[in-house]
C-alpha cells in the first residue's frame, strides 16, 4: 500500500506560517525522516493556488528529491484548478493533480473563498475536461483526480440546504474522468474525511453520520467491482475515447468508452439503466499483428429509459473471433446491435 502524504497544508505556506526563512528545516526533517519507507508519495499545496509560495514548495520539493530521486511528488491544488496550470513544467513534478469537486454547472460563482470562475476556467460537473486539458500540453505527464465531489457533502460545499453529492455522482465523476485517461481517481467522503463521530457534537460541512457508518455505504462495494472489472481489460488501463463521449452525448443520452490501447477491450458506461441501440462506424484496427477487429458504436437513443439518477450500469466487452461478447454479470447482446445495462441490486 502507498500513502500519499500532505506534510503541511497550503493554508501554512499561505499564512507565512512556513516560508523561505524555515522549509528547508522542514524539509530536511521529513526527507531524513521518512527516507527508508519506499510506499510514500508526497504531495505538496493544499487547496492553494501557486501564488500562496510557488517557490517555498519548489524549494520543499527539492530537498525531498534530494534524499529520494525516484519517490513521486505532486501538489494538491486549489479548488476546479489543476497542477499543471503553474508547475507543469517543473522538473520535481511528477503528475498532476486536478480538484474537480464540489460545485454543479450552476454554480460557478457563489461569493465564497473558494470561488474561482473568474480566475481559471470553470468546467462544472464535467471531471473529464480537466484530464483533456492536462493531456493537451505537449510534455505529457499523467493527472487525476485528487478531489471530485465527497460523497455526502452539499453541493456548493458551503449551505448544507443544499441537494447533497450521492453516491450515483461519485460513480459518475470516476467514470468520466478514468475514461478520459486519467491515471487513478481519489474518492472522498465528507464524513471519512473528518473523522467524524456523533459524540464530538455538530460536524463540518453539513455531515450526516459517522466516518464508521459511512465505511460501510454500497458504492464502496460496487467501486472495487468496478475496479476488479475493468482491470480485466487485457492491456490494461482503457484509451482516451473522450471525443466519442463528446460527440455522442447529451441531455438524454450520456456514457462513456474506454477502449484499450491493444485494440481488445472495450468498456461501456451508461449513468441509466437502459437499453442503447448501437450502429458500427468505424473499425479501431484490423487484423494486423494479431488482434480482432473492434466495432466502435454509436449510440442513437434510450429505447428504455430510466431516472437519471442511476450512476451504476458499465458493461465490459471482449471481441473474439469477430463476435462481441461480455462476462456473465453483464449482458452485451451479440452479434446484434443492443447494448443492455441491466438494473444491479445490492452491488
Amino acid at each position: 500500500m502507498y500513502l500519499g502524504v500532505l506534510p503541511a497544508w497550503g493554508s501554512l505556506v499561505k499564512d507565512r506560517v512556513l516560508d523561505q526563512r524555515n522549509i528547508e528545516g522542514y524539509a530536511e526533517f521529513l526527507g531524513s525522516r521518512f527516507q527508508k519507507y519506499p510506499n510514500i508519495i508526497w504531495i505538496l499545496g493544499g487547496d492553494v493556488r501557486w501564488d500562496a509560495g510557488a517557490e517555498v514548495f519548489r524549494k520543499e520539493a527539492g530537498i525531498l528529491k534530494k534524499y529520494d530521486p525516484e519517490r513521486l511528488i505532486t501538489y494538491h491544488p486549489f479548488g476546479r484548478t489543476s497542477s499543471s496550470l503553474w508547475f507543469h513544467e517543473d522538473q520535481w513534478l511528477d503528475f498532476n493533480l486536478f480538484q474537480s469537486g464540489h460545485r454543479c454547472y450552476d454554480q460557478a460563482s457563489l461569493g465564497e473563498w473558494d470561488d474561482n470562475a473568474e480566475k481559471e476556467d470553470f468546467f462544472g460537473e464535467d471531471s473529464w475536461r480537466y484530464v483533456e486539458r492536462d493531456h493537451g500540453y505537449e510534455r505529457m505527464k499523467p493527472t487525476l483526480d485528487g478531489e471530485p465531489s465527497y460523497e455526502g457533502i452539499p453541493q456548493g460545499l458551503h449551505n448544507s440546504r443544499n441537494p447533497y453529492w450521492e453516491e450515483w455522482d461519485v460513480r459518475r465523476y470516476a467514470y468520466w474522468s478514468v475514461f478520459a485517461g486519467a491515471a487513478g481517481h481519489t474518492y472522498g467522503s465528507n464524513a471519512i474525511m473528518q473523522f467524524y463521530d456523533e459524540a464530538e457534537g455538530k460536524g463540518a460541512y453539513g455531515v450526516r453520520e459517522s466516518w464508521r457508518e459511512a465505511m460501510h455505504q454500497r458504492h464502496r462495494r460496487h467501486d472495487l467491482r468496478a475496479a476488479e472489472s475493468i482491470s480485466q481489460i487485457p492491456s490494461g488501463n482503457p484509451g482516451n475515447s473522450q471525443e466519442d463521449v463528446n460527440k455522442h452525448s447529451g441531455a438524454d443520452l450520456e456514457y462513456a468508452i474506454g477502449i484499450s490501447d491493444k485494440g481488445k477491450g472495450i468498456v461501456l458506461y451508461s449513468p441509466f439503466s437502459c437499453v442503447l441501440r448501437s450502429m458500427p462506424v468505424w473499425n479501431l484496427i484490423g487484423r494486423a499483428g494479431g488482434y480482432p477487429r473492434i466495432e466502435a458504436c454509436r449510440f442513437e437513443g434510450i429505447v428504455q429509459p430510466f431516472p437519471s439518477h442511476f450512476h451504476e450500469y458499465y458493461v465490459i466487452g471482449f471481441v473474439e473471433k469477430g463476435r462481441r461478447k461480455a462476462p456473465a454479470d453483464f449482458l452485451i447482446q451479440a452479434p446484434a446491435d443492443e447494448v443492455l445495462f441491466p438494473e444491479k441490486k445490492g452491488l
